[in-house]
């Protein structure tokens, strides 16, 4: 395999490079005076994987259209296979659309990434997916890894055994169990603060409803 260094990882794909053996692809990438991405891969890749390193954080745009093109550049380079290792993929919190005519930015991302050549995208705690695992997402493989249990060692190291983790919400929850082991989970209510019951069995005339967060599993 070949690793292709997307010009926001270019670290991270010099060391995956050192500790896979494989060779480390060279590449240009840059912008034209109208803002527009240009990319273009020197290395040979005729019937050989390739695997294009690139978190899409910062500039999620220019990042995400630079994957796109260095895609297409392994497939002119005459890859057999190419996937992308995106730490953080752009366009994931979009996985669902709340409104009528909105659209699905992860849907849109994913089928560009398709159609420009990727076979499978390596990601991080994927917003959009609840466990670690190897699913198919709008028709491209997605394999969701988690760096939940290294910062939770991470952590221990500097404060210590006793600290409580948490997650922001009920979509961090497989990270959470993932890192600890065992799932932890607070459950959120909304209640209404004058009566205290639920808000769908509340009969004031407030409309203002709270929200408490209790039940730790």
């Amino acid at each position: 395999m070949i690793i292709i260094p997307g010009s926001n990882s270019p670290g991270l794909a010099s060391k995956l490079s050192i500790i896979t053996g494989c060779e480390l692809a060279k590449v240009s990438a840059r912008k034209f005076p109208d803002g527009e991405k240009y990319a273009r891969i020197d290395t040979d890749l005729r019937g050989k994987k390739a695997a294009i390193v690139q978190t899409c954080y910062p500039n999620q745009n220019d990042s995400l259209m630079e994957i796109i093109l260095l895609a297409d550049a392994a497939q002119e380079r005459g890859a057999g296979s190419t996937i992308a290792v995106i730490p953080y993929m752009a366009y994931s919190r979009q996985d669902k659309n709340f409104q009528n005519g909105e659209a699905v930015g992860l849907r849109a991302a994913l089928r560009m990434l398709k159609s420009a050549g990727l076979s499978t995208i390596i990601t991080f705690d994927a917003h959009f997916q609840k466990g670690t695992g190897v699913h198919e997402v709008h028709g491209i493989e997605v394999v969701n890894l988690s760096a939940g249990r290294i910062l939770l060692e991470e952590a221990i190291k500097k404060l210590g055994e006793d600290i409580l983790t948490i997650g922001p919400d009920l979509g961090a929850s497989g990270m959470i169990t993932y890192a600890t082991g065992k799932p932890q989970v607070m459950k959120k209510h909304k209640i209404c603060p004058n009566c205290k019951k639920a808000a769908a069995e509340c009969i004031c005339t407030d409309e203002r409803k709270e929200y408490v967060v209790d039940d730790l599993q």
